[in-house]
């Protein structure tokens, strides 16, 4: 094996290792997504919520804070693997239709935070799992 074949291995590493973090903390945002849910049904139905309505706004809008930064962050590792791919001189079609599907969710992660940053601190509350 080659230097350069070793450090191809190694970026391939890095890249799936940052996968698996991006993953859990995606798994993360959405079971507070879920909660978020679980605290506005407490409300509808009287009980005491786990969050008053502006904690719940605020862990909302950072919520969809970290899932756009998330996709970003995706996409990135689309673009390396696409690189090393080109390097290797692989077939790019399935990542080139990775990086397109990333944009559709950059796309709805811009939106639902836009949702979450304009959605008053009301009983109208409403969490997205995007």
């Amino acid at each position: 094996m080659t230097y350069e074949d070793k450090m191809i291995v190694q970026e391939k590493i890095k890249l799936i290792d940052y996968q698996i973090i991006s993953t859990v903390i995606f798994v993360i945002t959405t079971i507070l997504s879920i909660i978020l849910l679980y605290n506005q049904k407490l409300g509808i139905l009287n009980k005491k919520p786990i969050f008053s309505t502006k904690e719940s706004k605020t862990i909302n809008l950072s919520n969809s804070t970290v899932v756009l930064i998330i996709v970003l962050f995706l996409q990135y590792i689309n673009y390396k693997s696409k690189e090393i791919s080109e390097f290797e001189m692989k077939n790019i079609g399935p990542i080139n239709l990775d990086i397109n599907s990333k944009y559709l969710l950059i796309i709805a992660s811009i939106i639902s935070l836009y949702s979450a940053y304009i959605n008053p601190t009301s009983d109208s509350e409403q969490f997205s799992l995007i």
